[in-house]
C-alpha cells in the first residue's frame, strides 16, 4: 500500500486498512486523523453497593471475636465509601 510514514497511514483508505490489517490499524489511522474512537466518561458513575467480605482466619467462638471482626470489615467498607 506504499505506506512509509504516519502521514501516509493517516491518508490511507480506512476500509482497505481494515480489510487488510484489521480494526486496530483502522483505529490507528483514525487517531492520526484526530478522530476519537472511544468516548471518555468525565466521571465514573457512583457504585450502588460496597462489599468488604473476608473469611475468618480461624473459627470464632466468642462474641468479642465476632464484634472485632465485624468492626474491622465495617471500617474497611467505610474507607471504600469515603474514597468513592
Amino acid at each position: 500500500m506504499n505506506i512509509k510514514t504516519a502521514w501516509d497511514l493517516s491518508s490511507a483508505n480506512l476500509s482497505l486498512l481494515r480489510k487488510r490489517f484489521g480494526v486496530v490499524m483502522e483505529k490507528t489511522a483514525r487517531k492520526l486523523r484526530g478522530i476519537t474512537c472511544l468516548k471518555m466518561e468525565p466521571e465514573s458513575p457512583a457504585k450502588k453497593e460496597i462489599c468488604s467480605s473476608r473469611a475468618f482466619g480461624q473459627r470464632v467462638y466468642d462474641l468479642n471475636g465476632l464484634k472485632q471482626a465485624v468492626a474491622s470489615y465495617t471500617t474497611r467498607a467505610a474507607e471504600k465509601l469515603r474514597s468513592q
